[in-house]
């Protein structure tokens, strides 16, 4: 069935592609990505709408609504015998490379996706993946199992872990050697390879030229090692998809006004990635929302030949904010009331005030492209036409501006707050490119251009190197201390310190997964009746998940909160614990008071050994 699964992915999505769209010739690699990320939204919207009917969508389920789909774009092709005309052009097929090629050495140098061991910087990671994992073996969205992760699956956000879950259920079929684990490493490569792709094609069409390709690439480069590599590493993935979402809806909302093709193909696309986003990452939707309904109302406004509703409002206006509002009212329903009503989720509106992981910086990545915002918005207002930049930057800065006032007030935390940043961090770049393309023809701008790019890079490259480091290293008295690192903001704190640090201390080795699994397979353990001992908070909680044990009544909240450094002894005091898992390089042998159940380089499985009197 999984490959039967596939072979209707891709007739769907090379329907859709083949679909007619306009008159005029269309960017094939562009529209190859749109459909890829459409697709992911479309999984979304069929395993919501039949998840609140309580049907499960089973591969074979998603396979007979991708066929319908399949055969009704089809059917469209057939009787009006046409199909769409596309470019291909050498820059984009060049693009694509150096795309694949950062993910690979992504891949390679750091993450490993077929590696059995996992490391991220976050314990979100094995929260979603134990989603991901229940919605592969229930493929319903509002199931809920006795594996208290933090989360309540009837309420969390589901646009991840419905599409990881269904690649987790592919990859058991087609690929069964792989484990879970790594098939969810596999996907959120995959979603890491849309956001650089996405990003691209948002660029595209301003790389018309050596030079700009050029400086286009170097920019797409500090784009992906920047915050969507951090994302990739802390395993936020219920926010890498988001991305994917919002990145294509600019794309979107770019080349709305252009009408290169025809409104009745962007609006189930646009509505479809709205439908994505909310239920990937509804932190962002105000403003999202927001900015494609202005946006489509400012640019339908001037459409004077078409008729108009209520006075001012055009029929294409009405259609994807009619839409957006319906997704926007039964998504609240789903996400937002529960959180009052159910008595084991928390209040959004205390939710929002938590603290988790994140890297923090206030302004210091934005600097380099500040100067190339205000003179995108001069040129704007110079030629009085509003832009989906201009627009998207007033929205979302304004909801930026709010939160940040939350965290003043201590309303909002700042782990929520920082989660704007990679919204803006799309607009920042894509202006940045949007600029050097516009005045590649003066001359002055674009060696001033030039030089702080290359400013900009060598800094970064000083840092992530450690040259001024080795340089300190022979001369001590050479200069105080290394300060490029400060400098390069995001780049040295992901891709050195980042890096580092889960190396260190957040790894979950092969041996440390094989003792997960181990535990697995031991008959009545419980998170209640274990103690886990010589592992940090990231350890822990993967080592749950994967083992897949049950909860006995506890949270993973009680685990975190766990001592790491226990022992034997505390061990065989505590009435209630059972079973010990710890993290030693000690050797253990069954003794009168435990069971040495289960022993690698990792570390040991005992049981106790109840005497009878």
């Amino acid at each position: 069935m999984g490959i039967f699964y596939c072979l209707t992915v891709i007739a769907m999505l090379a329907v859709f592609v083949l679909f007619k769209k306009s008159e005029e010739k269309v960017n094939l690699v562009n529209w190859c990505v749109i459909s890829l990320v459409s697709y992911l939204a479309f999984n979304i919207l069929v395993c919501m709408i039949f998840g609140c009917m309580n049907i499960r969508t089973d591969l074979l389920f998603l396979s007979i609504a991708n066929l319908v789909v399949t055969a009704g774009l089809g059917f469209k092709i057939f009787k009006d015998k046409q199909i769409q005309k596309f470019e291909i052009r050498k820059q984009d097929i060049i693009g694509v490379i150096i795309c694949v090629c950062v993910i690979c050495h992504m891949a390679v140098s750091q993450y490993a996706p077929l590696a059995k061991s996992v490391a991220n910087a976050s314990v979100d990671a094995c929260m979603h993946y134990s989603a991901s994992v229940n919605f592969a073996d229930e493929m319903i969205v509002l199931s809920k199992i006795d594996n208290q992760t933090g989360y309540n699956f009837k309420t969390m956000q589901t646009g991840a872990y419905i599409n990881t879950g269904i690649f987790i259920n592919i990859v058991r079929q087609v690929l069964p050697m792989f484990e879970d684990h790594v098939a969810f490493k596999l996907f959120e490569t995959g979603i890491m390879t849309l956001m650089v792709l996405s990003f691209y094609i948002l660029i595209s069409d301003k790389l018309t030229t050596k030079r700009s390709f050029i400086v286009g690439m170097i920019l797409l480069l500090l784009y992906a090692y920047a915050y969507p590599y951090t994302s990739l590493l802390h395993g936020f993935c219920y926010l890498s998809v988001a991305i994917v979402f919002i990145t294509t809806l600019f794309y979107m909302a770019k080349h709305y006004a252009e009408k290169e093709v025809s409104f009745w193909v962007q609006l189930p696309v646009i509505v479809l990635l709205g439908v994505g986003i909310i239920f990937s990452y509804c932190l962002f939707v105000p403003a999202i929302f927001a900015f494609i309904c202005l946006y489509v109302f400012i640019k339908d406004f001037d459409k004077k030949e078409e008729k108009t509703y209520l006075k001012i409002f055009k029929k294409s206006t009405l259609l994807v904010t009619g839409l957006l509002l319906v997704v926007t009212i039964l998504s609240i329903f789903y996400l937002v009331i529960p959180t009052f009503t159910d008595s084991d989720q928390n209040k959004l509106t205390d939710a929002i005030g938590f603290e988790g992981g994140i890297y923090k910086s206030l302004y210091q990545d934005f600097l380099f492209y500040i100067p190339f915002v205000v003179l995108f918005i001069y040129k704007t207002i110079k030629e009085k036409k509003m832009n989906f930049q201009t627009m998207a930057l007033l929205l979302i800065g304004g909801q930026t501006l709010l939160m940040f006032t939350g965290v003043v007030f201590g309303i909002v935390s700042p782990y929520y707050y920082y989660k704007m940043n990679f919204i803006l961090w799309i607009l920042m770049v894509e202006i940045a490119v949007e600029v050097f393309a516009d005045y590649e023809d003066n001359k002055e701008l674009t060696v001033l251009f030039t030089t702080y790019l290359v400013i900009w890079v060598s800094i970064i490259l000083l840092a992530i190197t450690g040259t001024e480091q080795k340089l300190l290293f022979k001369r001590p008295t050479f200069f105080e201390r290394p300060r490029s690192h400060e400098l390069s903001g995001i780049y040295y704190d992901t891709n050195v310190a980042g890096i580092a640090n889960i190396n260190v201390s957040c790894i979950v080795d092969a041996n440390r997964v094989a003792l997960a699994e181990a535990l697995r397979d031991v008959e009545g353990v419980t998170l209640k009746n274990m103690l886990v001992g010589g592992m940090n908070t990231n350890c822990k909680s993967w080592m749950y998940v994967i083992s897949r044990g049950k909860s006995g009544g506890a949270s993973i909240n009680d685990l975190h909160k766990a001592i790491v450094e226990t022992d034997v002894e505390d061990f065989l005091e505590d009435e209630e614990k059972e079973f010990f898992v710890l993290y030693t390089g000690e050797k253990y042998e069954t003794t009168e008071d435990y069971e040495l159940v289960f022993q690698n380089e990792a570390g040991v499985i005992l049981k106790k050994i109840h005497n009878a009197e």
